[in-house]
């Protein structure tokens, strides 16, 4: 049985994925809400999180801010 944990690193490698092979972050949150059935705010929330966290892994010198902003905008 998978626990919640689990489900976490399967969803943030989901999304991680689905960004590096350049899917838009409108189109995983769409899948998201779709398959999960959450809110797209959530949604969007959740790429844009993994994004800045890909982001901060490639660019250390970066603010979280200029990591949330480069991949939000």
């Amino acid at each position: 049985m998978k626990t919640f944990n689990d489900f976490k690193s399967d969803l943030y490698n989901m999304i991680e994925k689905a960004i590096m092979n350049g899917v838009s972050g409108s189109t995983i949150a769409d899948t998201l809400v779709s398959n999960l059935h959450i809110s797209r705010e959530n949604a969007l929330t959740m790429v844009v999180s993994v994004g800045a966290q890909l982001n901060l892994q490639n660019n250390p010198n970066m603010t979280w801010q200029e990591a949330f902003k480069s991949f939000a905008f």
